[in-house]
């Protein structure tokens, strides 16, 4: 679940604030100055915050770079699989038509430029390419150059084109790297998603994966109306929190399903 600005600003201040208390709690114990002490507390719980905030955003850049592509592959292989046959086919001549000069024989895409002729196989509605699927192609096409997309090749598929040098296969990940050669992709169409309100935002957040993180900021609000000459608005916030994590401790997880129009 993604979550929102709201709580990434909540778990900044309490970060904050829980470096400064503690710093704070340890520098108390030496005859400094309460505003030097206040200054420095400050100072190196800001330094700190930032610095965890630059390593959770490398982080999470380069986990969203991932996540970024696995989402697109699998949309790929979506398209490529359930997709509308000639939808397929005019895709593909879109993409080579680019280098080459590309003619529809039925079963396959002849590609033509100056210097080479390819004959082009693609079969995505299978798990696995089978060594019979192969060798068919052979026969009729002798030694011009054969590219096969599809998404994976049995072992002995994969042996038989290592033997047959004009033979190349390429699975799923080497035809989204084609893909992303060409910078164009086979998409389908996905439901718009609604905007969320405020209120339905934050109801989101009140599920039992988000209980222990309600109890330590009531926790930490707490700490602070009792560090502030009890503070009735830190305590007041506490309590308010408490009753947040015991209501999100008993509330059920909800189950989306979505539907995809391909």
């Amino acid at each position: 679940m993604e979550r929102t600005k709201l709580s990434k600003i909540i778990d900044i201040i309490s970060l904050t604030i829980s470096i400064f208390i503690l710093s704070f709690w340890i520098l108390n114990k030496f005859t400094l100055d309460k505003i030097f002490i206040i200054m420095i507390s400050s100072f190196i719980s800001i330094l700190l915050t930032c610095s965890t905030l630059k390593l959770i955003s490398v982080k999470n850049k380069i986990q969203s770079t991932k996540t970024t592509k696995k989402k697109k592959l699998e949309s790929v292989n979506l398209s490529l699989k359930f997709g509308d046959s000639q939808k397929i086919k005019q895709f593909w001549i879109k993409l080579f038509s680019k280098n080459y000069k590309v003619t529809d024989n039925n079963t396959y895409l002849i590609l033509n430029n100056n210097s080479k002729t390819i004959h082009f196989y693609y079969n995505f509605t299978k798990n696995e390419i089978l060594l019979e699927d192969l060798v068919q192609i052979i026969i009729d096409t002798n030694h011009t150059p054969i590219f096969f997309c599809g998404n994976s090749f049995s072992t002995d598929a994969l042996v038989f084109a290592n033997y047959k040098k004009n033979l190349n296969l390429l699975d799923i990940n080497a035809t989204f790297s084609l893909f992303d050669k060409y910078h164009l992709f086979p998409t389908i169409k996905d439901h718009p998603k609604t905007k969320k309100s405020i209120l339905q935002k934050f109801y989101s957040t009140v599920n039992n994966q988000n209980t222990l993180k309600y109890f330590k900021y009531s926790l930490i609000l707490l700490l602070l109306g009792i560090i502030f000459t009890k503070n009735i608005i830190y305590i007041s916030f506490s309590v308010f929190l408490l009753l947040i994590a015991i209501i999100s401790l008993t509330k059920k997880p909800i189950i989306n399903n979505s539907n995809l129009d391909i």
